[in-house]
C-alpha cells in the first residue's frame, strides 16, 4: 500500500497543529476541536468538509499544507483572506461600533 500523501507534506500530531493555530477570545486552541474536524468536518453550504489526516505511529497527524486546504475549502472559492492581529481585530470592532451608533442616530433623526 502506498504511503497516505499527507506523510510527503509537513507533518503534525493534532496538539502540534492546535498549538500553531492562533488563540479564540484568547483562549487557547483545543486538540478536540480538531478531532471534530476530522471526523464530522465542518458544513460549507451542501457539503462537509473535514480535515485530511492519517495514522501514523500511532498517532493521528496531519499537515501543514492539509490544515491550509481545510481553511481554504471552509472560506470558499471568493472569500478574501484577511490575517489582522488582534488589535487590528479591536480597532475594526471599534469602528464599527461608531458607524453603527451614528447610523442608529441619524435614525432616531429623521
Amino acid at each position: 500500500m502506498p504511503p497516505h500523501p499527507i506523510l510527503a507534506e509537513t507533518v503534525l500530531t493534532l496538539a502540534q497543529a492546535a498549538a500553531s493555530l492562533p488563540s479564540i477570545g484568547g483562549k487557547p486552541f483545543r486538540v478536540k476541536r480538531l478531532y471534530v474536524w476530522k471526523g464530522r468536518g465542518i458544513k460549507v453550504g451542501e457539503a462537509r468538509v473535514v480535515l485530511e489526516t492519517c495514522k501514523f505511529g500511532g498517532q493521528v497527524v496531519t499537515s501543514e499544507e492539509a490544515l491550509e486546504r481545510f481553511f481554504a475549502a471552509t472560506r470558499g472559492p471568493d472569500a478574501p483572506v484577511v490575517m489582522r492581529s488582534p488589535a487590528a481585530r479591536e480597532k475594526a470592532g471599534k469602528a464599527a461600533c461608531d458607524r453603527l451608533r451614528k447610523r442608529m442616530a441619524e435614525l432616531r433623526v429623521n
